[in-house]
């Protein structure tokens, strides 16, 4: 059985994005590292599939499996690719469109200059609902990591997150040459392992630049588009960063916007489309 797919880069990273619309789609885990080859299969970071919707309300429902081959939580950005997808191929009739994930409810809408806007419900902080062992909800959590100590934020983003302030372990390329390939990816690492977070967690860690700009140094578990948000939803939360800041990485910028309270995160991810092909299933 042959399937139609796309690969699509969001913030630099490639997602193999498949119509289960229009065509019948069925992948097993073996499958899906077959296809996640680099060499002898497509090769990408996660394989999303675009499902018809399961909500009335909304039109998709996005399905995203990683390398290998597990379905996965990990559905933030790749609701930009699937969504300019859903576009270039007449899937949806507008330009706004809502999905359903194990994420969570995303809403996406193309931006200007090759950007998609991603709009989620804001994160919870509460210990309870990441869930994060604690006896009470603070602003930051002081934690160990491969031996040192970190200034964290414990927060529910869709999935469990701890966004962790840079304690000078170096770079500033998280994910550019692939996650763990860095210092400041390795503390991010031992961060998502923290005993503290019972189901585990997605990590990042920034540098506050000022008040408008935030770097992303270190990443695991997560997007970039995802690990941005998360960073600059700790600095916001704790007053270091206004309600619409930068986030570089590298020579890309990524916005974030959050009010603050019960509004709505927008995250602003640069997509480029790189080629649509046909694949044995």
């Amino acid at each position: 059985m042959k399937a139609r797919f796309a690969k699509i880069l969001v913030a630099g990273e490639d997602y193999a994005v498949m119509d289960a619309v229009t065509q019948r789609v069925y992948v097993s885990p073996v499958t899906v590292q077959r296809l996640a080859d680099r060499k002898r299969g497509i090769g990408f970071r996660s394989l999303a599939l675009i499902e018809p919707p399961y909500d009335p309300e909304l039109d998709f429902h996005l399905r995203i499996y990683d390398v290998r081959g597990n379905e996965s939580r990990d559905c933030f950005d790749a609701a930009a690719a699937c969504a300019v997808y859903a576009v270039q191929k007449s899937l949806a009739f507008g330009t706004e469109l809502g999905f359903s994930s194990l994420w969570g409810r995303i809403r996406a809408a193309g931006g200007a200059g090759g950007t998609v806007d991603l709009w989620a419900d804001p994160p919870d902080f509460a210990p309870a609902a990441v869930p994060f062992r604690a006896q009470s909800a603070e602003k930051i959590y002081i934690l160990q990591s491969q031996g040192r100590n970190v200034l964290c934020s414990a927060m529910r983003f869709g999935t469990p997150f701890c966004a962790a302030e840079s304690v000078d372990a170096g770079g500033d390329s998280a994910g550019a040459a692939g996650e763990g390939s860095s210092e400041a990816d390795r503390l991010c690492a031992g961060l998502a392992a923290h005993e503290r977070f019972p189901e585990g967690c997605a990590a990042c860690m920034y540098e506050i630049v000022s008040r408008d700009q935030v770097r992303l140094t270190g990443l695991s578990g997560a997007g970039i588009g995802v690990a941005a948000a998360a960073a600059a939803l700790a600095g916001i939360s704790r007053g270091l960063l206004d309600p619409a800041p930068q986030v570089r990485l590298g020579d890309q910028l990524l916005r974030v916007s959050w009010g603050g309270g019960s509004g709505k995160i927008c995250c602003q991810v640069p997509v480029t489309p790189v080629f649509d092909g046909e694949v044995e299933l």
